[in-house]
């Protein structure tokens, strides 16, 4: 899959492979916390902590959304919708893994104010997974590395 120039190519060619209500601002709020799943997938299995991140996360994404949404139902669905969104992708990471990140190093080239965010995401989860698996450092470094996060 190629890599995009800016996010919203990526987001348009995302929805024409996968349906999704995300709209593009909330797209790239999914796609900036990518390579926490990244993290999540990096030994292949999901566990009870890693799932329950995963539903924090969707919670967490979808608040960010809150004054946009008039009830809470509306609120509750944007959430399902997040986490429908992040369990796709965790389940077709080799599709997507290498498009995601290509097309997100270039959107933080162009935006390097959003690096903190990123770096700081991926670090929390880092910390709060407290498991130091050898598949997990590896992936936090590779991360680093393609987005050129080491000095965040």
């Amino acid at each position: 899959m190629p890599a995009f120039k800016s996010l919203k190519e990526l987001y348009l060619h995302y929805k024409e492979q996968h349906p999704t209500k995300l709209n593009y601002e909330q797209f790239g709020a999914l796609a900036s916390f990518f390579p926490t799943l990244l993290l999540i997938h990096s030994d292949g299995v999901i566990d009870k902590q890693e799932s329950i991140y995963i539903e924090k996360l969707s919670v967490s994404l979808s608040n960010l959304f809150r004054e946009e949404r008039s009830s809470e139902g509306a609120l509750k669905m944007l959430q399902t919708e997040f986490k429908t969104q992040l369990e796709y992708l965790l389940n077709h990471m080799e599709e997507w893994q290498d498009t995601f990140l290509d097309t997100l190093k270039m959107h933080l080239t162009q935006n390097p104010e959003s690096k903190y965010l990123i770096a700081n995401a991926i670090e929390i989860f880092a910390v709060a997974a407290h498991k130091n698996k050898a598949e997990e450092v590896n992936m936090l470094q590779h991360i680093r590395e393609r987005l050129e996060l080491k000095d965040e």
